[in-house]
């Protein structure tokens, strides 16, 4: 099995279904994650559930500012 350890990812849509099932995929696997998403409240939920070093960054992928902010969030944390 590969490991991700010393990597990070980055889940949008990270918050519910398919990008929380990938975001505790990566983590079980050893990387860094960050999930972004666009309700906080389940986001938020999420990341405190996929343990306490998981970045949460409220973003709308649609939004160029959103992505770019989300994107320096990632690089500013890991």
């Amino acid at each position: 099995m590969i490991r991700l350890d010393g990597k990070t990812v980055l889940v949008t849509g990270g918050a519910t279904g398919f990008g929380t099932a990938t975001a505790t995929i990566a983590r079980q696997l050893g990387a860094q994650v960050a999930i972004a998403g666009r309700r906080v409240d389940r986001g938020r939920d999420a990341a405190a559930a996929l343990g306490p070093d998981v970045l949460f960054i409220p973003a709308d992928v649609s939004q160029e500012r959103d992505v770019a902010r989300m994107l320096a969030a990632v690089q500013d944390r890991f």
